[in-house]
């Protein structure tokens, strides 16, 4: 799916533009509730954005505009407390069904180099 019917969609979502973005860590969790996060979860403060190969989801990033302008260090850190807020989020509204997400390594989403990881989470 090209970057212009992935902004196409996200514009239709409501949620922002994925260039929006400068870090995104690889999410890792249940394929279903990662698929239905892109496709109905909305906030301001993190998103769940996936990375087409043939119209399917190859992997998924978790990003906030709360990481912009943070060295990659900084990236990995502050990632990683907001994932434990979210999952903390989660499992309190959907109790014992949530099982937590972790996240892997990062990639600077604006270089150009979608596929690199770059970043190591702590």
């Amino acid at each position: 799916m090209s970057d212009l019917n992935n902004l196409a969609n996200s514009v239709m979502r409501g949620r922002i533009a994925p260039s929006w973005y400068q870090w995104g860590f690889n999410l890792n969790g249940s394929a279903s509730w990662l698929e239905s996060f892109t496709n109905f979860f909305t906030s301001v403060d993190v998103q769940i954005l996936p990375d087409y190969e043939d119209d399917k989801p190859m992997f998924y990033d978790f990003t906030s505009s709360h990481l912009n302008g943070l060295s990659g260090a900084q990236a990995a850190m502050r990632a990683r407390e907001l994932l434990i807020l979210f999952n903390g989020v989660m499992r309190v509204s959907r109790g014992l069904d949530f099982r937590d997400f972790t996240i892997g390594a990062g990639r600077d989403l604006w270089t150009g180099q979608r596929r690199k990881r770059i970043i190591s989470v702590p």
